[in-house]
């Protein structure tokens, strides 16, 4: 259902985008607002992995076996 909704982005917050989730019938199936919620953010980070992957191959950059952490999660060095 997510995957199906090409509008989403990382960026997005559960509670402003779960109305219009509201009327499909397999968001019912997952009970409860806060597992909702939570395959939600598992979602949005899967997305932000994509991304990170295709800036990658964009980059030409030699993949590693074990990328640094702070890559993934996109943290950037504050600037002095």
């Amino acid at each position: 259902m997510l995957s199906e909704d090409s509008s989403l982005s990382s960026g997005m917050v559960w509670k402003s985008v779960k109305s219009s989730f509201r009327k499909d019938p397999r968001y019912k199936v997952v009970e409860g607002s806060s597992q909702r919620g939570e395959l939600f953010k598992q979602y949005l980070e899967q997305l932000e992995t994509q991304k990170v992957g295709a800036y990658i191959l964009t980059q030409r950059v030699k993949p590693c076996s074990n990328p640094p952490v702070l890559i993934i999660l996109g943290w950037r060095a504050k600037e002095k």
